[in-house]
């Protein structure tokens, strides 16, 4: 009787010593993968402050405006060209009512007529 408690004894023991020894190679293969991620981790960070770096460098109002002066042949806004509109003029034009789009004439200057296409779209929102 007492063989057969000290043979499951140590067949308990070795599947103790085996499952430990399984769980410790793969918390050391968990910590090797948790540096290599802090590693990447650490270069995607340093790649996208230079990104941001390059961004802001890109975006200088200084070398925009050269930039456009050499490539674009635009000119500057005269005052003839703002559409300014008072409240009766907003309140007419207003949405169409029926399900057929509705053309609008909008006039900018003497010379150009602009046409805008409005209709109406179903309502996406749920209804209560």
């Amino acid at each position: 009787m007492i063989k057969q408690h000290y043979v499951i004894f140590f067949i308990l023991l070795g599947i103790s010593v085996f499952g430990l020894f399984q769980i410790k190679f793969k918390v050391q293969s968990l910590n090797i993968e948790l540096v290599e991620l802090k590693q990447q981790l650490e270069r995607e960070k340093s790649s996208i402050h230079v990104l941001k770096a390059e961004w802001a460098y890109l975006n200088q109002p200084e070398r925009l405006n050269r930039l456009v002066k050499k490539f674009l042949d635009l000119k500057e806004l005269k005052p003839e060209q703002i559409l300014l509109a008072s409240n009766e003029e907003i309140t007419k034009f207003k949405k169409p009512t029926d399900k057929n789009a509705k053309i609008i004439n909008t006039s900018y200057s003497n010379k150009k007529t602009t046409k805008w296409r409005y209709r109406n779209r179903p309502d996406s929102r749920p209804k209560k």
